[in-house]
C-alpha cells in the first residue's frame, strides 16, 4: 500500500466515531426528509406532523454541518501544518502523499454520502437521479468550495482545535460584516447573475492556493495571507456585482415600446419604512403598458435619480425589486407599486416637494413557450420542465385547496400557473352550477446556475396563487376555495429573450409626507 493509502487507513481507524456519528446524521436525514412527498398532504393533523418533520429535518442538517467541521478539524490536525515539532515530519511524510490521503477521506465520507443522499431523496420524491447527473456534479462543487474547502483550510493554518473553532466564526462575521457593508455602500442589495461565477472561481483558486502552499511549504503566515486576500477579493467581487459597470454590461438599453410611467390614477406615493440608517423606502405607483403579446417582463432592479428645484441631486444603488412580473395578457392595471430608495438628508429636505426622478430599470425579457394543461388529479402529477405536483387536502374533506410542488435540485424555469377555484365544496350542487373564480400565480427563476446547496437533491417550488380565499356573510374571516378533481390547470413556461435597460423620467413628482409618529431621529 502507498503512503496515502497508509495514512487514509490511519486515519479511518482514528477518527471511526466521528465518521460513524457523520454517516448517521445523513442516514437520519434521508430518512425524516422524504415524508413530506410520501405521505398524504391531506388534513390539519398531517400537516402539523410534516412541519415538525421539517423541523427536524433542519435540525439534522445543522448537526450534520457541525459534525463535518469537527471531522475536517480533527483529519487535518492530527498531522498538524503549524509550527516545526510535530511528529509526522520525521516520518518523512510526502506532502503530496499526505494531502491526497485527506483529500480521500473527505470524498469517500463527506463527498460520497452527500451524493448518494442527494440521490436518494431524489429517488424518493419521484425522480430519476441518473437524469440529473449535471446538476448533482454542480451542487457537489458548490458544497466544496463554500463549505469543505473553507473548513480544510481554517484547520490548516490553525495548530487547535479551539483556535480553528475561533478562526471559524472571525471568519464567518467578518464575511457577514463585509458583504452588510458591500449591500447598503455599494451594491444596494442587487447583483447580477453571472457575477456568481466570478466569486466561486475566486474562492476556489484562493483555497486551492493556500492549502497547497501550507501543505507543500508549510509556510503558515504566507498561506493565511492568501487564504484572507481571497476573502476580501470574493468580498469585493459580491459588491461590484450590482455596479452600473456590470449592471449596463447585462442589461443593454432597448428601444422597444414597453412603457413604465407613473400612475397619476393612483392614491400617490407614501411613506413605507427606513431602508436602512441612510435610506429612506418610498411606495411609488406605476403603470406598465407596451408589453408584447405572447412575452412577459420581469422588473429586476431599479436605480434613481433625484433632481431637486434647488439643484440638490442624489444617486442611488441598484435595488433589487421583488415580485414585478407582468404579462402581456395580464390585468396591468393592478401593477404593486414601485419601491424606491432615498437618503434621508435629500428626502427630509425635498418633503412634499416636487422633484424629477431619473429611472434606470433593470429588465428580464420573457417569451413565453407551449402550454402544458392537465384536469386537477387527485394524486401525483408531473409537469415537464416543472416539476411533480401534489394536491393538498388542509382539511381532509375531499377538497383540494392548494399545490405542493417541487423539482429536482433547484427552481424550475419561470412558469405561469392558472387554475379554476370553486366557492363551494366539490361535488355539491353549488360546485356543479356555479360559475369558477380564476387563480393564477408565477412560480420559478431564471438564476439557471443556482445550485441545491445541501444534502437534501429536491427544491420546494413556491407558488403563491390569486384568488385562493373568499369571504362569507355572517363568518369571521376568509375560508379557503378549492381545487375540484377535473377542473383545469395550465402551466405556461417562459424562457429567457433578453436583458434590456429602460430609462425613464417622472417630471413632477411630489415627495410623500412622513405619517405621524416618524422622525429622522429614529
Amino acid at each position: 500500500m502507498n503512503q496515502a493509502g497508509h495514512i487514509f487507513a490511519k486515519d479511518t481507524r482514528h477518527l471511526r466515531w466521528e465518521i460513524a456519528i457523520s454517516l448517521a446524521l445523513v442516514i437520519a436525514y434521508v430518512v425524516v426528509v422524504p415524508a413530506e412527498w410520501t405521505q398524504p398532504l391531506e388534513g390539519p393533523t398531517q400537516m402539523v406532523r410534516i412541519q415538525e418533520l421539517r423541523v427536524l429535518a433542519g435540525l439534522l442538517s445543522v448537526l450534520m454541518g457541525v459534525s463535518w467541521w469537527i471531522l475536517i478539524t480533527r483529519l487535518v490536525q492530527s498531522e498538524s501544518l503549524v509550527g516545526d515539532r510535530q511528529w509526522w515530519i520525521t516520518k518523512p511524510y510526502e506532502w503530496s502523499e499526505l494531502l491526497g490521503s485527506k483529500l480521500l477521506f473527505l470524498a469517500a465520507f463527506i463527498g460520497l454520502p452527500i451524493v448518494i443522499a442527494k440521490a436518494v431523496t431524489l429517488a424518493e420524491a419521484g425522480f430519476t437521479p441518473f437524469a440529473h447527473l449535471p446538476g448533482l456534479g454542480y451542487s457537489l462543487i458548490a458544497i466544496v468550495a463554500f463549505l469543505i474547502l473553507p473548513l480544510l483550510a481554517i484547520a490548516a493554518v490553525t495548530s487547535t482545535f479551539g483556535r480553528a473553532t475561533l478562526t471559524t466564526l472571525g471568519v464567518f462575521v467578518a464575511f457577514i460584516a463585509l458583504e452588510a457593508l458591500a449591500s447598503v455602500f455599494v451594491t444596494g442589495g442587487f447583483s447580477v447573475d453571472w457575477s456568481e461565477w466570478i466569486v466561486l472561481a475566486l474562492l476556489l483558486a484562493a483555497l486551492c492556493s493556500g492549502i497547497g502552499l501550507q501543505y507543500a511549504c508549510r509556510k503558515t503566515w504566507t498561506a493565511r495571507v492568501i487564504l484572507a486576500a481571497g476573502l476580501v477579493l470574493v468580498c469585493v467581487a459580491t459588491a461590484v456585482a450590482g455596479s452600473s459597470a456590470l449592471v449596463a454590461m447585462t442589461y443593454r438599453q432597448s428601444g422597444s415600446p414597453l412603457q413604465l410611467s407613473y400612475n397619476p390614477d393612483s392614491k400617490g406615493s407614501s411613506f413605507t419604512q427606513w431602508a436602512g440608517r441612510r435610506l429612506i423606502g418610498v411606495s411609488v405607483p406605476i403603470h406598465v403598458s407596451g408589453i408584447a403579446a405572447g412575452t412577459a417582463v420581469d422588473l429586476n432592479a431599479v436605480q434613481v435619480t433625484a433632481e431637486a428645484a434647488d439643484g440638490r441631486r442624489w444617486t442611488s444603488n441598484w435595488v433589487p425589486i421583488w415580485g414585478a412580473r407582468y404579462r402581456a395578457e395580464g390585468d396591468l392595471s393592478v401593477a404593486a407599486p414601485l419601491p424606491l430608495q432615498f437618503d434621508r438628508s435629500f428626502f427630509a429636505a425635498e418633503q412634499k416637494k416636487p422633484v424629477t426622478l431619473h429611472l434606470r430599470f433593470a429588465v428580464t425579457e420573457l417569451r413565453a413557450g407551449t402550454p402544458y394543461s392537465v384536469a386537477m388529479p387527485k394524486q401525483d402529477f408531473t409537469v415537464p420542465g416543472f416539476g411533480i405536483c401534489t394536491p393538498v387536502d388542509a382539511g381532509a374533506l375531499g377538497d383540494y385547496t392548494d399545490l405542493s410542488c417541487r423539482n429536482a435540485l433547484r427552481q424550475p424555469s419561470v412558469t405561469f400557473v392558472t387554475v379554476e377555484w370553486s366557492n363551494d365544496p366539490c361535488g355539491s350542487v353549488g360546485s356543479a352550477t356555479s360559475a369558477p373564480v380564476a387563480g393564477e400565480g408565477w412560480a420559478g427563476t431564471m438564476e439557471r446556475n443556482q445550485a441545491n446547496f445541501g444534502v437534501n437533491g429536491v427544491e420546494e417550488v413556491g407558488i403563491q396563487l390569486s384568488n385562493n380565499q373568499q369571504h362569507l356573510e355572517g363568518q369571521q374571516g376568509d375560508v379557503p376555495r378549492h381545487l375540484c378533481p377535473g377542473s383545469p390547470i395550465t402551466f405556461t413556461p417562459y424562457s429567457l429573450s433578453g436583458r434590456k435597460e429602460y430609462d425613464v423620467t417622472f417630471e413632477n413628482y411630489q415627495m410623500p409626507d412622513m405619517p405621524p409618529g416618524y422622525h429622522f431621529g429614529d
